[in-house]
């Protein structure tokens, strides 16, 4: 490649770790707000959790959302991809990316929890207006995007409301609250860890092409499920012990339970957001190295 490209795919690496960086500070907080503010981690212990369970996210099941932010928002071929060289391409992404990146940082700068994946999808969709006009959006896909973020958040609240009210009264105005925590918090913690089992061998296994149906990745879930509840009676068991009165107690079990939750929630946010940063870099390489950022796996 010639001195120019490698400048290019520089500054382009560089912009894309700005991104990054971006969206650890805004989106931090949607995983682990909840545990440093109850106290159950610090921000120090926040940091170091999410960060690890944030990379396995996005190794393991990340790939799907990258491959959406790359190439399917847009029509790219349209404007000049497919196996010709365009620096058109090059620079939108390019564009996306910073404005992405300077919107996050001056949302994170007034404290304000935005959308990292409205701001790049947002940003791609406006590079391929300004480059190719109306044709060149994928409507369909924007459209299930847009649905997506009208659905999130009310289904999000429907879960929560659920899941409280049911702990609400089954826990929390039982005669006996601490009992009842340790009857049924080892099967939260193995419902925790079964879903993040299933999510894993369906996402992330797919390309061993081990031919896995939806009977043995049930199984799978409910092995691991099974596996992570059980000593987890024996764990909560010790907190009998604890001084104080039986609320204390629940809320010291509870602490596990955040930390793991919080740790599905990094997860997921890594498997989702961080390819809101690799995405459009990876369109970048997939031109340069292959002259097509539709296919980086060519070659």
């Amino acid at each position: 490649m010639d001195a120019e490209v490698w400048a290019f795919l520089a500054i382009s690496l560089g912009v894309s770790f700005y991104l990054a960086f971006n969206i650890g500070a805004n989106d931090l907080a949607n995983a682990m707000g909840t545990s440093v503010g109850s106290r159950a981690l610090t921000v120090k212990q926040a940091v170091i959790w999410a960060a690890l369970l944030n990379l396995a996210g996005a190794v393991l099941v990340g790939s799907r959302v990258t491959e959406t932010v790359r190439k399917d928002i847009i029509d790219l071929d349209a404007l000049g991809g497919g196996d010709t060289f365009s620096w058109t391409i090059l620079f939108g992404m390019l564009a996306a990316m910073i404005s992405a990146a300077i919107w996050i940082t001056i949302a994170t700068y007034f404290n304000l929890p935005v959308s990292t994946t409205h701001a790049i999808v947002g940003a791609i969709m406006g590079f391929g207006l300004a480059a190719g006009g109306i044709a060149v959006v994928n409507w369909p896909v924007m459209g299930k995007i847009a649905l997506s973020w009208v659905v999130s958040p009310i289904a999000g609240a429907m879960v929560a409301l659920f899941c409280f009210w049911l702990m609400k009264r089954v826990i929390l105005t039982h005669d006996q609250p601490f009992k009842q925590t340790l009857r049924y918090a080892p099967w939260l913690m193995g419902l925790v860890f079964g879903i993040l089992a299933i999510a894993m061998v369906i996402e992330g296994l797919e390309n061993l092409h081990l031919g896995i149906g939806v009977f043995q990745i049930l199984l799978i879930g409910l092995m691991v499920g099974v596996a992570a509840a059980l000593p987890s009676r024996w764990l909560f068991s010790k907190y009998e012990k604890v001084e104080g009165d039986e609320y204390q107690k629940v809320e010291r079990i509870f602490i596990p339970l955040q930390i793991c939750t919080a740790g599905y929630v990094a997860f997921a946010h890594g498997s989702n957001d961080v390819a809101n940063a690799i995405g459009p870099v990876s369109g970048i390489v997939g031109q340069l190295a292959f002259g097509s950022p539709s296919d980086i796996s060519r070659g």
